[in-house]
């Protein structure tokens, strides 16, 4: 290639984005809470729920250090909040393990977790989903 010519590059039209979970994620604002204690512990910790899905969810927070994979939670409350309008679903889970712990700075960590519901529970966070599902696919119809 001599100095003076150009090199086009192709942007695709759209992103896909590959999940190898059984059941799809949902990416939630910073307004999604969650609030645990480890079991066998007192100390309340409160963080952000960033994703969700009816088994699991990655959460974030200054938590401590000592968190490892295989840890429960227990009982922990999801406050579960759409980005946008006054949507909010409570949900109490009796038991939380903690899957993948990843440290992102000095502070704060991300804990993958998984969770078995109730049934009427269950059904509820499905409830929430499908509404993000439905809100998604409007978005993504409004960008064509």
């Amino acid at each position: 290639m001599g100095v003076n010519e150009k090199l086009k590059v192709h942007y695709p039209k759209e992103i896909l984005q590959i999940q190898r979970r059984k059941h799809k994620r949902y990416s939630l604002g910073p307004r999604s809470k969650i609030v645990f204690t480890r079991k066998d512990k007192s100390k309340l910790h409160s963080g952000i729920i960033e994703n969700i899905c009816l088994e699991g969810a990655r959460i974030s927070g200054v938590f401590s250090k000592t968190f490892k994979s295989e840890d429960l939670l227990s009982p922990a409350t999801l406050t579960l909040r759409l980005e946008r309008g006054d949507v909010k679903e409570t949900i109490v889970i009796p038991e939380i393990s903690v899957k993948r712990v990843e440290e992102r700075s000095d502070e704060e960590i991300a804990l993958g977790v998984h969770f078995q519901l109730k049934e009427s529970d269950k059904t509820r966070l499905d409830n929430f989903i499908s509404l993000c599902n439905m809100l998604e696919a409007s978005s993504s119809k409004k960008k064509k």
